[in-house]
């Protein structure tokens, strides 16, 4: 992975994942070294506490109304904190953080129609008040398990889950 679309930073070069939204259909970059783990064999990725996401694009003013976070809690997580809350910025505009109380699966939607745009793009970075540390079952720091991420275009009538 990281070939197609190598852009970003990690170890002073720059490196990004290239990934194809679904369902938007617009270039979206993990950025890679920002928190992301490497996929699973199911196509979801774990997050580190910092992550961040950019969807790059001819992105009009207005044209996408809503981000779209499916991820999913583990027990493990719940058992040691109680809690987890999940913050995001979008091109420099905090958006409503939610605190999961709850092991399973969730969504986090956000309106993003006050978020201004920069060359056509919208980066969100993503925080976490907690995380997992490294042990010895898993040498990773785990917050939360992504299982899919994208822009819903303004208008859109399904906001559930997207459909290969």
């Amino acid at each position: 992975m990281g070939e197609s679309g190598a852009t970003g930073v990690v170890g002073g070069q720059r490196a990004f994942t290239f990934v194809r939204s679904r369902f938007a259909g617009r270039r979206t970059y993990l950025l890679r070294g920002k928190g992301w783990h490497e996929p699973e064999e199911e196509g979801w990725r774990w997050t580190e506490q910092h992550f961040a996401v950019r969807f790059e694009g001819i992105i009009r003013c207005g044209e996408f109304e809503e981000l779209f976070l499916s991820l999913f809690l583990p027990q493990s997580l719940i058992d040691r904190f109680g809690c987890l809350m999940v913050s995001a910025c979008a091109n420099g505009i905090d958006l409503l953080s939610e605190t999961l109380s709850a092991a399973g699966p969730h969504l986090f939607r956000r309106n993003l129609s006050d978020v201004p745009l920069f060359g056509g793009e919208i980066r969100i970075d993503f925080s976490t008040d907690c995380a997992l540390p490294p042990d010895s079952s898993d040498g990773r720091e785990r917050a939360i398990i992504v299982k899919e991420i994208r822009l819903v275009p303004k208008g859109a009538q399904d906001f559930g889950p997207a459909t290969s």
